[in-house]
């Protein structure tokens, strides 16, 4: 019995060569699908609502200099003016695509679908006069766009005190 288990097992495995055509060194490197970022207001919320003590703890930790902080939260600031940029070319997009359709509808008398596209023409301006105000926000340094800035710094700072913690506690030893 032993003897049809060891043939059974046998026949059963193969090796990763074995199923593929192409051996493993010259397969080209498969790269991961990138999903498609949606640049809406909801995109500039989801930045402004993450967690940037973490980051700026583990940058204390890695390089506790204030120049290096600096140049983090200016980095942080970058991406963040780029996001609005990118959000605001979406929505004025599609307001003059709006502004087309609503155009283009009227002179075909197609009334029905007018109101439709009023109120999601509507709705975007709404939005990006919110982008816009988030947008001055930023460039003044106050409001709801510094939360981001606070959240490193916060992170920052605790990632200082670690390391002092640390090493009084080393020096008293």
């Amino acid at each position: 019995m032993k003897f049809w288990d060891f043939m059974k097992k046998r026949r059963g495995e193969r090796t990763p060569f074995e199923n593929s055509l192409v051996p493993p060194a010259l397969e080209p490197a498969r790269k991961p699908e990138k999903k498609e970022k949606e640049y809406t207001l909801s995109l500039l919320y989801e930045f402004l609502d993450d967690n940037y003590e973490v980051k700026g703890y583990l940058d204390a930790l890695l390089c506790p200099e204030t120049w290096f902080m600096e140049q983090n939260l200016e980095f942080l600031k970058n991406e963040f003016y780029r996001m609005i940029i990118r959000v605001k070319f979406r929505y004025e997009g599609y307001i003059s695509e709006a502004d087309f359709l609503l155009q283009s509808r009227m002179k075909a008398r197609k009334t029905d679908t007018l109101e439709e596209m009023l109120l999601k023409k509507k709705k975007a301006e709404d939005q990006l006069t919110r982008v816009l105000e988030i947008e001055k926000s930023m460039e003044k340094g106050i409001g709801e766009s510094q939360s981001y800035v606070f959240s490193y710094i916060r992170g920052f700072q605790k990632g200082l005190a670690a390391l002092r913690y640390y090493s009084l506690v080393e020096y008293k030893e």
